[in-house]
């Protein structure tokens, strides 16, 4: 029984998201990818990287095509070879030039663009002519702009010009310098109504009082002053700004060696003032409580005094209590990457959780073995498959309980126990199912996704996840680490390891498990390992260090990511 994917409804998105375009996430192409949500709006193509939900009003209507609002329309670029439109906009926009290399559609109103007037802007006169040619078309130029809308500047449509050539329709907006090339109506300072202040005026707390891009200024200097200038004064952010801010107060002055500082004011050390030295030169106003506590060589601060231990740490063979530090290089009286300490509780054993630590944690059940070949295992249950354990290949290993059941195979990775009539239902998620069976996973009958939809029967057994298509009940300790044999030199052997040492449990590496060997069980080769690929009939240590050299000088060409299928049969066999 194959699962059939559920195709997903194409999403709806807000107002003026991104709906499409090469940089838009989920989509990456020059195509609307996304719906828009509100019937006002549509998705149109603003450039080969953007799509956008524009309003219909201003920006199309539906299935038009046309550039949306603001979108590139012309200009030098990989789309159009000359200074001029060479896009068509989405209705009630037009094609406006901002410079040579950019025209975009904005919102008709002022004169739109034509490539006739370009040309002739940018090409000289001809010989015998009385007058250059004309420049931009332009409408009669208005008496006042309303808000936000270009009211000067060389790219500006009626002006032509480095200067504010209109006013602004609003009295608490001012036509302000953006560059030589756009001016716009912007808010007044303050909220204020009329022009902008005159040099040397006063302005309010907080306020612009100076800059390149101050309105009334354009000089990278103080140009107004502060209305409270006791407590304000005319500060410089940078060339483009000057503002009115509190007057620096005046710092306090350095203590002389000796003094007494306040709690965590820093009390010594190379980078304090007063002292340059490493070592403490002030005391602490709260000596009973506080000290002067060295950090490093360039700073000591005011700490609070650490009480003193009323115990000592324990000696090497001491018991220590349930969950304390046992071992490990961090732990007080041990500093050595071993176990120093036992443990008080018998039913608690000292285990090593890294090199700085190791801690008395309860001792873990041994794990039950997974089924033999051969074995009936529960209805919907995992019979087969590379990732099932104590099968590792693509085949069915087990039988099912059931007669009406069959080990069907899902792929590769994962073979499961299913109905041969089809009317009888999985279980539902939050059931319960037995040991080693099928708990979740997108292969899983009744889950369908990559989490856990059953709970697990039995003590000590989870749900453990192992891809994205099968999570099984497994034991639920954690599986130690695999220490990866040396490699041999000179053509000599290495000893396989037991079954019993706790190295040879089960290790994920990449997509393939390798599961735990035992008696009656066929040893893993590290050849396979390496290629993720399940082992036959090869042993562990049977490596010849030229073999082992050539093949990984042969399994990759050219350094690239495919491997070498002559090398990957040479090491490990067809």
């Amino acid at each position: 029984m194959t699962v059939q994917p559920v195709q997903s409804a194409r999403p709806a998105l807000g107002r003026w998201a991104h709906c499409g375009g090469v940089n838009t996430p989920g989509c990456g192409k020059d195509e609307a990818c996304f719906d828009c949500a509100d019937a006002g709006f549509s998705c149109l193509r603003s450039s080969e990287f953007f799509w956008q939900c524009t309003d219909r009003g201003t920006g199309g209507r539906t299935g038009a095509s046309g550039i949306a609002a603001w979108g590139r329309c012309g200009g030098y670029s990989h789309e159009c070879a000359e200074d001029g439109p060479c896009m068509d906009c989405a209705p009630k926009l037009s094609c406006n030039r901002v410079n040579a290399y950019h025209y975009q559609c904005e919102p008709q109103g002022r004169e739109p663009v034509s490539l006739s007037t370009v040309r002739a802007e940018t090409d000289s006169p001809q010989a015998g002519a009385t007058e250059p040619a004309p420049a931009l078309a332009a409408a009669a130029a208005p008496a006042a702009v309303a808000r936000w809308q270009p009211c000067g500047g060389i790219n500006t449509p009626g002006c032509g010009k480095d200067e504010a050539c209109f006013t602004c329709a609003d009295p608490k907006f001012s036509c302000k310098r953006g560059s030589e090339y756009y001016y716009q109506c912007e808010p007044n300072q303050g909220g204020q109504e009329g022009a902008p202040p005159l040099p040397g005026d006063a302005v309010k707390r907080w306020a612009p009082c100076g800059g390149v891009n101050t309105a009334g200024c354009g000089k990278d200097e103080a140009c107004f002053t502060c209305e409270d200038p006791e407590k304000f004064s005319c500060l410089r952010q940078s060339e483009w700004y000057w503002g009115c801010q509190p007057a620096a107060q005046p710092a306090p002055p350095v203590p002389s060696p000796g003094d007494a500082v306040a709690r965590w004011a820093a009390c010594g050390g190379m980078n304090t003032p007063g002292c340059g030295k490493d070592e403490a030169c002030f005391t602490c106003e709260d000596p009973e409580k506080f000290s002067c506590d060295r950090q490093s060589e360039w700073y000591w601060g005011c700490r609070p005094k650490q009480p003193e231990q009323s115990e000592k740490p324990p000696l090497p063979g001491d018991p220590v209590e349930r969950w304390a530090p046992c071992g490990g290089l961090n732990t007080a009286g041990c500093g050595k990457d071993e176990a120093c300490f036992t443990c008080k509780d018998p039913t608690f054993t000292c285990f090593r959780q890294s090199e700085w630590y190791y801690g008395c944690m309860p001792e873990q059940p041994a794990a039950p073995n997974p089924p033999a070949r051969g074995d009936a295992v529960a209805r919907w249950a995992a019979c087969g498959g590379m990732n099932t354990p104590g099968c590792g290949k693509d085949e069915a290993c087990f039988t099912c309980g059931d007669s009406t059941f069959s080990c069907d195979r899902q792929s590769e990775w994962y073979w499961g126990c299913r109905p041969e009539d089809s009317t009888i239902a999985p279980p539902a998620p939050g059931d319960s199912v037995k040991r080693w069976t099928a708990c979740g996973g997108m292969n899983t009958a009744g889950c369908d996704k990559d989490e856990a939809c059953f709970t697990c029967e039995g003590d000590g057994f989870s749900c453990l996840r192992q891809s994205e298509w099968y999570w099984g009940c497994e034991p639920s300790q954690t599986r130690p680490q695999v220490s990866r044999p040396s490699i041999p030199s000179g053509g000599q052997t290495v000893d396989p390891v037991p079954a019993s040492n706790a190295s040879a449990a089960s290790e994920s590496l990449g997509e393939k498990q390798v599961v735990p060997t035992g008696s009656g069980q066929k040893k893993e080769d590290w050849g396979s390992i390496v290629l993720g690929q399940p082992s036959e009939n090869s042993a562990v240590g049977e490596l010849d260090s030229e073999l082992y050299s050539e093949f990984y000088a042969e399994l990759y060409d050219d350094d690239t990511a495919a491997p070498n299928e002559g090398a990957v049969t040479q090491f490990s066999g067809p």
